[in-house]
Parts: C-alpha cells; structure tokens; sequence
C-alpha cells in the first residue's frame, strides 16, 4: 500500500511539473502515473547499475555526473512513453531535480500526517 501511495505522489509531481515547465509535456494524467511507474523501475534496476559505471567520473566531477545519470533515465523514460516529451538533455536535469525537491517536499508532508 505504502508503494502505491508513493507511486501515485510521484505521478502528480510528474504531472504538476509537466504543466509547468515550458518544455516538458505530459498527455494526461494516466501517462503521468505511467511515467511514474517506468522512472520507479529504471531507478530500481538500471541507475545502480549506470551509477556503478560512472562513479569514477561522479567523483572527478564532485557528484555533478549524477545529475546527468538521473537526466538519462528521464531521458529513457521519455523515449519509451509516447505521451511524455522532454526537449533537451538540460530540461532532463531540470526536470529529475525538482521532481526530487517536489516529491520530497509532498512526502515530508504525508508522512508527517500519519
């Protein structure tokens, strides 16, 4: 239940983001939650394996490459969903850094209710 509940906060930031960020589009709300679900399995399964890879660069850079590393999986995630578009690279980062402030900021709240 918890999963499911983090899973459709995470699909609102998603879909509050993609209304407005200039360029970042998501159809509707079901692509959102799609979206949600896809960038929870690549961030479960592909990023450790991706982050293991580039962690000498990651320490070159002082932690800087993880934000590319976080904008190449919504960069995967939006060549996979037809109905979510991000235009650059740029916004990819954008976009992973405050889908992670929001989703933060929207779960300190939930938690804290409870």
């Amino acid at each position: 239940m918890n999963f499911l509940i983090r899973l459709l906060i995470n699909a609102v930031c998603v879909y509050i983001l993609a209304n407005y960020l200039p360029n970042i589009s998501v159809d509707s709300f079901g692509n959102s939650v799609l979206v949600a679900a896809l960038l929870a399995f690549v961030n479960s399964f592909l990023k450790p394996i991706l982050s293991f890879i580039t962690f000498p660069i990651t320490i070159l850079t002082m932690g800087l490459f993880a934000l590319v590393v976080n904008a190449a999986m919504v960069m995967l995630v939006d060549y996979l969903v037809d109905g979510f578009v991000v235009s650059s690279w740029l916004w990819a980062i954008v976009f992973a850094v405050l889908l992670s402030i929001l989703n933060s900021v929207l779960l300190g709240i939930i938690d804290n209710d409870y």
